[in-house]
C-alpha cells in the first residue's frame, strides 16, 4: 500500500496545476460507487494505456479508486497539499 502512495505528491502537484485538486478531492469522496467502477476501467485498459502511463502508476491509480481507505486519504492529502 504504501508503494502506491509514491506517486501521490506528483499526482497532487500535478492536480494542483491544473487547478483540480479541490475538485478531484471532492469527487472522490463523493463517487466511491463510480470510482471502483473506474478502478476496473483503468485495470482493463492497461495495454492500451501502457505507451503512455508506466503499469506501476496504473496500478497505483487503480488501488486508489478501488480502496475506501485510500480514496479517503488522498481526499485529504489533496486538501493538504492545497493549503501548503
Amino acid at each position: 500500500m504504501q508503494a502506491y502512495r509514491a506517486y501521490w505528491h506528483a499526482w497532487a502537484q500535478t492536480l494542483q496545476r491544473w487547478g483540480l485538486n479541490e475538485f478531484v478531492a471532492a469527487l472522490l469522496e463523493s463517487a466511491a460507487p463510480l470510482s471502483i467502477l473506474a478502478g476496473q476501467i483503468i485495470t482493463m485498459s492497461q495495454p492500451l494505456l501502457g505507451g503512455w502511463v508506466s503499469a506501476e502508476k496504473l496500478a497505483a491509480l487503480a488501488h486508489l479508486c478501488e480502496d475506501d481507505e485510500e480514496r479517503s486519504a488522498f481526499a485529504s492529502f489533496l486538501r493538504e497539499e492545497n493549503t501548503a
